[in-house]
């Protein structure tokens, strides 16, 4: 597996990272920039990040990994609504 372009998207994210802490330690943004310049990074670098992260060709082991992983986590949320529904039974309906 390479991990490389992981590493990159970390370091790239740290860097984003420095430079922020900096540019406001530096005061070159004021206080209402900064919240424009968060909205920017949650709402376009982080999903195009995301997106660029989960650019792969698939083959068949990528798929059954995934159906793998899928069945395993849906194991485990049925596994949770059991403990949930044993654990809480003497609890009051509006509490739970």
């Amino acid at each position: 597996m390479d991990l490389s372009g992981l590493f990159m998207l970390q370091f790239m994210m740290i860097a984003e990272m420095t430079v922020g802490y900096f540019v406001c330690k530096k005061k070159i943004l004021q206080p209402s920039e900064r919240s424009v310049l968060s909205k920017l990074v949650v709402q376009v670098f982080l999903p195009c990040s995301i997106v660029n992260a989960f650019q792969m060709e698939m083959n068949a082991s990528i798929l059954s990994d995934f159906i793998a992983i899928f069945l395993v986590s849906c194991g485990i949320q049925v596994l949770c609504s059991f403990i949930a529904n044993f654990g809480y039974r003497k609890v009051e309906t509006e509490k739970r």
